[in-house]
């Protein structure tokens, strides 16, 4: 009769971790799937230890049978929380018509994490445009714009966190989101090639990941444990994990200096590799990116506006001044084409200073070299962060440490 008994309950097992089986390789989507395994799976797992315990019938059998069951009822809940979340988070697409419960309670990124990782026929350059809203911008109506009639109004701040300039980015990026009541999420990354070219790679792993973890502390500090805030750790390719398809709805902060390998330098043996990425960001990243000033720029200032024919900068700027990123500023037009930004002004009721444009080895006049931020179309080339001992700011002008916001014009290459 134990003997029957034991069969039952583990075929009955069996059974349960097959349909678990048949539920993670059929459903459609990560959260069914999530369910089917924790569910299902657990209770089969556990009718088939119940199943050893009743053939063993022993003390130490029943005992070791019983302890397992409890960790496997204590720890599917959990794992299948943070798998759901994680997945939630990331922007697993929802195929169940339902209504979304969590929207507004958590981030949610825009497009699924197969998409941004290259695994379906997307491309990085590829713009993403919420056509409606686009529709129902004031620029939208130009035909010129190289598949950037606008951008739609800021929802949420991106900090990408980095050692070397966290002490500035962080409580910039900070500021941004509570002042506006936004949602600020925080992208911890390390770039795994400054690891595997490292002459002793475990080793240069562990000393990167002590430099993040300072960073984050530092950052959480910044913020006062600021529990709102959405903190997301990755090793990788920073430019893929960092890839997003927003068009406005996203703000990326960085520093105005430094790279994922975290400011660590080990021997790498037969390789030229150079943490020298930052300036290419704005490539994978469709909507504008914010370059935080070397000091902490003041409540008032002089905003300029380096102007190299880009379709899209009038819409930059726009975007720009509804987001407020420089409220009560001066803004001066460096460049020969103003009467293309009159919509813009006409809108927000604003004029500029017209400044003419600086020798060709300057964006900016020396009378603007120490303006608070500068608004450009595109990054100075070459991408380069440092250019014969010269930081990348000095191609704006000699004196200029301030903001800089860019946005690249992303082309449809499909």
């Amino acid at each position: 009769m134990i003997l029957v008994l034991s069969i039952l309950l583990k075929l009955a097992g069996v059974v349960f971790l097959v349909l678990a089986a048949l539920g993670v390789m059929r459903f459609s989507d990560p959260f069914q799937r999530m369910h089917a395994a924790t569910k299902a799976g657990t209770l089969g797992a556990g009718l088939v230890v119940a199943g050893a315990i009743v053939a063993q019938g022993e003390v130490s059998a029943t005992i070791t049978g019983a302890l397992t069951i409890v960790f496997l009822l204590l720890s599917a809940p959990i794992a299948g929380h943070l798998l759901g979340r994680a997945a939630y988070v990331s922007g697993a697409r929802l195929t169940l018509g339902s209504k979304d419960a969590l929207a507004g309670v958590l981030e949610r990124a825009s497009t699924p994490l197969d998409e941004r990782l290259h695994w379906s026929d997307w491309t990085v350059q590829q713009p993403c445009i919420n056509n409606q809203k686009a529709k129902e911008h004031p620029l939208a109506k130009s035909e010129d714009t190289e598949n950037l009639s606008g951008l739609n109004s800021l929802e949420r701040v991106r900090l990408a966190l980095i050692y070397d300039g966290y002490e500035v980015a962080a409580p910039r990026a900070y500021q941004l989101a509570k002042e506006r009541g936004l949602s600020l999420s925080v992208r911890v990354l390390i770039d795994a090639q400054s690891v595997e070219t490292a002459e002793h790679p475990q080793a240069a792993r562990q000393r990167t990941r002590q430099r993040v973890g300072d960073a984050m502390h530092g950052f959480q500090r910044s913020v006062a444990g600021d529990h709102l805030v959405e903190l997301a750790y990755d090793e990788g390719d920073p430019e893929e994990l960092l890839a997003c398809r927003d068009q406005g709805e996203t703000l990326l902060v960085l520093p105005h200096r430094g790279w994922f390998h975290h400011g660590l330098e080990v021997k790498r043996p037969l390789t030229t590799w150079t943490p020298d990425g930052l300036l290419r960001l704005p490539s994978v990243h469709a909507g504008p990116v914010l370059y935080c000033a070397a000091e902490k720029a003041g409540s008032t200032g002089s905003i300029a506006i380096c102007d190299r024919g880009e379709a899209h900068l009038p819409a930059l700027l726009d975007w720009a001044i509804e987001s407020e990123l420089w409220p009560d500023s001066e803004f001066h037009y460096v460049g020969t084409d103003p009467v293309r930004f009159q919509p813009v002004l006409e809108r927000h009721r604003l004029s500029f200073v017209q400044t003419i444009p600086p020798a060709p080895d300057h964006l900016l006049p020396p009378a603007l070299g120490h303006a608070r931020a500068a608004i450009v179309g595109a990054t100075p080339r070459p991408l380069r962060t440092e250019w014969f001992g010269m930081h990348w700011h000095s191609r704006f002008a000699s004196t200029f440490g301030g903001e800089i916001l860019v946005q690249e014009a992303q082309r449809d290459r499909s």
